[in-house]
This record gives structure tokens, C-alpha cells and sequence, in this order.
């Protein structure tokens, strides 16, 4: 198998491009698939793979060969301004999406607790996750977070004793400590 291998920037993006015969195509994938369990990636050696925040394959088929091309991206750590002086653009869910799938999440986790039945698991799950990225934009509510995660806490407390009344009342405290921000800062 032949690679020919390019470097990308510094520790912000990985990539590596092989040329190789169709025939050893097979072998590359699961040599991504080691590299991404954290084991030795064969031919992606090269490719750091590891708390990638996004990885995009392509493969290409020219004169009879295959030209494989992987870019990892990762996210940059703690702030730190790139070399252009100006702040790196945030990596993880945007503030919207986040808030929209929360509103639609909430709505179906409350109306199944005053229905008197516990939430989807999976769903409460998500909601109790979501809440917690929440809860992690500065200047969006900064005062309601600590008592929204006292109530979070609570709801996850409830939710795993599948006590029905301490759910109804997180569910509550939730949703008072949500209207209040709402009112200041929506």
C-alpha cells in the first residue's frame, strides 16, 4: 500500500491522504476504526483521531486507485486566542438549536409528569443533558443557573427513585426558575 501523507495546522487539525489500490480499501476502514477504539491505526498512524470534535472521510477513485483523504478536526482548549488575536469560534451545540430542542423537550417531559406518569427515559435523559449545556452560556441567565440546577438535581433525583411527587415538584421548580429567567432575558 502507498500513502502519501500531508500535514495540516498545528494541533487544531489532523489530516492524512493515501493513495492506494482499490483492493486495500477495506483495510484502511478498519484501520480508522482501530485509530478511532485507541488502538494502532495501521496506515492512519500519521492522523491524530483521538477527542476529534469532527472527522470528515473522503475517498476518490482516479486511474485505477483509490485516494483516501481523513481531516480530524478538535476543538482548541480554554480560550485561547489563535494567531490572529481574535478568539477561536466556539465548537459544540449553538444557543438556539440548543434552546429550541429543550423547549420541545421540557414540553413532553412536563406534560407526561402532570399527566402523572413518568417521562421516556431516554427523553428525560437528553432534557437533563441539554439543560445542563445549558446552564453552561455565560450571560444568558448566569443568576437562574444555580437554581435551576438545584431543581435539575432534584429532577434527576426523582426521576431515579420514581418517586412521583418529588418529580411534580422539581418538574415545578423547573419550570417556576424557567419562566423567571425567561421573563428578564427572553
Amino acid at each position: 500500500m502507498e500513502t502519501g501523507r500531508t500535514a495540516g495546522k498545528a494541533a487544531r487539525e489532523s489530516r492524512v491522504e493515501l493513495s492506494l489500490i482499490s483492493e486495500s480499501l477495506p483495510q484502511v476502514f478498519r484501520d480508522l476504526a482501530a485509530a478511532l477504539e485507541g488502538g494502532p491505526g495501521g496506515a492512519l498512524d500519521g492522523v491524530d483521531l483521538h477527542g476529534c470534535a469532527k472527522l470528515k472521510v473522503e475517498v476518490r477513485r482516479k486511474a485505477g486507485r483509490a485516494v483516501v483523504k481523513l481531516k480530524a478536526k478538535h476543538e482548541e482548549s480554554g480560550g485561547a486566542a489563535s494567531p490572529s488575536g481574535r478568539q477561536p469560534k466556539a465548537v459544540g451545540p449553538k444557543y438556539g438549536p440548543l434552546k429550541k430542542r429543550l423547549k420541545r423537550s421540557w414540553k413532553v417531559v412536563r406534560e407526561a409528569v402532570l399527566a402523572g406518569r413518568a417521562p421516556d427515559a431516554a427523553l428525560a435523559e437528553a432534557f437533563v443533558a441539554d439543560s445542563e449545556r445549558m446552564v453552561a452560556f455565560p450571560a444568558k441567565g448566569d443568576e437562574y443557573y444555580a437554581p435551576y440546577q438545584a431543581a435539575l438535581e432534584s429532577f434527576r433525583a426523582a426521576l431515579k427513585s420514581g418517586d412521583a411527587v418529588a418529580l411534580r415538584a422539581a418538574c415545578d421548580e423547573l419550570e417556576r426558575v424557567k419562566v423567571q429567567c425567561h421573563a428578564r432575558y427572553k
